[in-house]
């Protein structure tokens, strides 16, 4: 049964889909079997930021079967069914069900009760010969797409940007989550960290640990070349990785003899 692991963030352009695809992709350089998802049918981005897309297999196509009998490995795509290699040798091996380029509106989606059509999405994925389901889940808890599979996954990686106004909405989510009976466990990730800050986003979410990611000032010369993450950001996934457990990371967690993720990220006050 595969590992199925979901990003997500409490506001839009924190990071979680690029945190996603890179984990995704790092995790199958150390041929592990992944399957990337994008469910993210408000504001999908893969195909735009990659130059990846199928116009058959794709997660909309898969959505708008509706409740119907389906296969889901049709609507999969592997790095041999991308047309253009150059994009697919990115992938390093990865398979992909995202939303097709220019496309992923709403008002798109052809699904009379989304409810069934998730839980049988998320049974039909624990049953897919992979090591690791990553999935990259919309920001809005209320749509179909985003708490079910939250509580469905074994992993939650909630991604926060290095901003007051993300960390608060973050916290008061946290809090909203809780008098409701409605928490997962996570895994916080402050993305485009500036260790400067530190100290007030420990105050802000309670000095609650978090995994950093630094800002890359060279992301965007990365992004223009329609590739996966950056050499740092490759590099420091391999901490969060770690702490998932995947197998055969070079980044070795001297921390847990110690018992402090702390230490290790050196975040310890």
């Amino acid at each position: 049964m595969p590992t199925i692991i979901a990003f997500r963030s409490v506001t839009r352009g924190a990071g979680a889909s690029t945190l996603a695809a890179t984990f995704a992709k790092e995790t199958a350089v150390l041929k592990q079997k992944v399957l990337l998802v994008e469910a993210n049918l408000i504001s999908p981005s893969f195909a735009t930021n990659t130059g990846v897309s199928h116009s058959t297999k794709n997660f909309l196509n898969l959505v708008n079967q509706g409740n119907e009998s389906y296969k889901i490995t049709n609507f999969i795509a592997s790095p041999e069914d991308v047309d253009n290699k150059k994009l697919a040798a990115q992938l390093n091996g990865m398979d992909v069900l995202v939303v097709p380029r220019y496309q992923g509106k709403l008002d798109q989606i052809k699904l009379e009760n989304p409810s069934q059509w998730i839980e049988k999405f998320m049974n039909t994925l624990k049953e897919l010969p992979y090591d690791y389901i990553v999935i990259d889940v919309p920001t809005e808890l209320d749509e179909f797409t985003s708490y079910p599979i939250l509580s469905a996954s074994d992993e939650v990686i909630n991604v926060v940007d290095n901003t007051p106004k993300s960390v608060i909405e973050y916290r008061n989510e946290k809090v909203w989550l809780k008098e409701n009976s409605l928490e997962f466990k996570e895994i916080l990730v402050i993305n485009k960290h500036e260790k400067d800050y530190q100290g007030n986003i420990y105050e802000l979410i309670n000095d609650t640990p978090y995994i950093p990611i630094p800002y890359d000032p060279l992301r965007s010369r990365e992004e223009w070349l329609l590739k996966i993450g950056s050499d740092l950001i490759n590099v420091k996934i391999q901490i969060l990785q770690n702490h998932i457990g995947v197998q055969g990371v070079g980044y070795q967690d001297k921390s847990r003899n110690k018992g402090s993720l702390l230490t290790l990220l050196g975040l310890n006050k």
